[in-house]
């Protein structure tokens, strides 16, 4: 009979937790770790953040093209999805296509009035195009990593040459406007940062003093944010 009732009692604290007259309490778990949605876009669901990465890895040169796009369009997902979400752009593009740029600010625009927000991260380089979209994440949420540049460029507005003409005159004047906007400079300061032969070269507090970055390196939660790019031993969706 005790043999049995020792038994109960064996049974009765390995069910409930019990030991030593303690309750034992359920280990915390753990937070589940970034997903991958494509092999460019991060989802964290804890930290309410989707993280595109964009450079060499995922098209010669970064190009800015519609495979860009495509893979913004995912990474916002439905209308509605981005609410009190942070949209993360990891940048390290040459340029690309500006009527792909153009479409990229009118996507990031969506975002905003979804009530997202948007960081931008520029690891290497962001030029010709590419600077546009680096000035364009929210107001204190857009940085350049240690080395890195923005490169802003123009185009020719000479009809003989082949991207010149009247388009580059009208996209010169809308990368000074989109400039200066985001930047709070005056349009006859960012005009100057257009020039149509040659790339003026932005680096570290150069870059923060005209407003086109927020700060050099990086708060320290996107740091984790930053090793994802491989991402081998993390978990995928």
């Amino acid at each position: 009979m005790i043999s049995a009732i020792l038994r109960a009692v064996s049974s009765a604290v390995h069910v409930l937790g019990f030991k030593g007259g303690t309750a034992l309490t359920k280990p915390a778990q753990k937070s589940p770790p970034p997903k991958r949605l494509k092999d460019c876009i991060w989802v964290n669901k804890e930290d309410r953040c989707t993280a595109l990465f964009w450079g060499e890895k995922q098209m010669p040169q970064g190009f800015i093209g519609e495979e860009f796009t495509d893979h913004l369009k995912d990474a916002i997902g439905k209308p509605g999805d981005m609410q009190d979400w942070e949209l993360v752009l990891v940048l390290d593009s040459f340029g690309g296509d500006a009527r792909r740029a153009q479409y990229t600010m009118y996507l990031l625009d969506k975002v905003r009035q979804e009530g997202g927000r948007i960081t931008v991260i520029v690891e290497g380089k962001a030029c010709s195009v590419a600077s546009l979209l680096a000035v364009a994440g929210d107001k204190g949420s857009r940085y350049l990593l240690n080395e890195g540049y923005i490169g802003t460029h123009g185009n020719v507005p000479d009809s003989t040459h082949p991207f010149g003409g009247e388009l580059a005159v009208e996209t010169n004047q809308w990368q000074t406007e989109t400039f200066s906007h985001f930047t709070g400079q005056p349009e006859t300061e960012t005009s100057q940062w257009v020039p149509s032969q040659t790339m003026r070269i932005f680096r570290n507090d150069e870059a923060v003093h005209c407003g086109l970055v927020d700060a050099v390196g990086i708060p320290q939660k996107y740091e984790k944010l930053m090793l994802l790019k491989d991402g081998d031993s993390l978990e995928k969706e």
